[in-house]
Formats: C-alpha cells, structure tokens, sequence
C-alpha cells in the first residue's frame, strides 16, 4: 500500500495477498508525521491497529518526518521538471541544428550540380549542341575510297 508515495506492507497485506491482487481501496490509518517508519491501519472502530512498516524501495526515508518525505518529494519533482525542460530545449537546439546542416548540404549540391538554372536554362542551348554533335559525326563518320583503314569497315553491296 502507498502513503505519501511511499511504500509500506504488513502481515494483512501479505495474508490477504494485497499485491497479487491489486484493488483500489481506501482504508483508515493512523500515524505518527515524526516517524514515518510504521503506520497504523485501524480495525475494529478503531479499537485494534495492524502495524505496517516500510518496504525496501522506500527506506531511503526511513527515520525522517513527514515534512522532510514531503519536501524531498516536491524537490525531487521540480528536478525531474527542470531536467525535462532541458532535455527538451537540447531536442530544439539538436532539431535547429540538422535543418541548419541538412539546408547547407542542400546549398552545396545545388552550386556542385548546378541546380540554380531553371529547366528551360538547362534546354536552351540544345539544338545547336545537336547540330554540332551531328556536324562532327559527320566529319568522322565519313570514309573515302581512296584511303584504307583497318578500323573502318566497309561492306560492298553487289548489284546484279
């Protein structure tokens, strides 16, 4: 059972298996706030007290007052915030940063590749380029009779 977050058990709990069978149940206790180390849970209108002591994970309160758990516990909450606060600016700033990197690696493939000309740019020049690709084929492509070169093949056609 848990009271003021921490954790307590006793031979009733254990008995009636109280952990193994989870119930939301509210029961009456009693306790002492300068010692936290045992509470009460009353029976009986209060005639008879089964005595509940703290379980391991919580003896790191054990002898402490109420007050202390209490600030120990709203101490240990601001920190978690504070540490998620930060957690979550190191988040943006990790965030800011990749856009920062990944919108200059975009930069520099675009002035590497020359993405900056629009497509018509790109298109303009190219039937002269064809033009003159096709012209100097032409000049290498051609072969004389006269000349004989091994490379070329020429293949004769007979006519009958």
């Amino acid at each position: 059972m848990r009271f003021k977050g921490l954790s307590y058990t006793s031979e009733k709990a254990i008995k009636e298996q109280w952990f193994i069978k989870p119930k939301a149940r509210s029961i009456d206790i009693v306790y002492d706030p300068r010692n936290i180390n045992k509470i009460y849970i009353s029976y009986d209108n209060g005639l008879g007290h089964d005595e509940c002591y703290l379980m391991e994970n919580s003896l790191q309160y054990k002898n402490c007052i109420l007050e202390e758990i209490i600030f120990n516990q709203e101490l240990l909450s601001e920190l978690k915030e504070k540490k998620l606060q930060e957690q979550n600016q190191m988040n943006i700033d990790l965030d800011k940063e990749i856009e920062k990197i990944v919108k200059e690696a975009k930069k520099e493939k675009q002035q590497s590749i020359g993405y900056e000309y629009s497509k018509s740019k790109k298109l303009k020049g190219i039937k002269n380029n064809r033009a003159v690709e096709k012209e100097v084929n032409r000049v290498v492509e051609t072969f004389d009779l006269g000349v004989v070169n091994i490379e070329s093949k020429i293949v004769l056609i007979s006519i009958l």
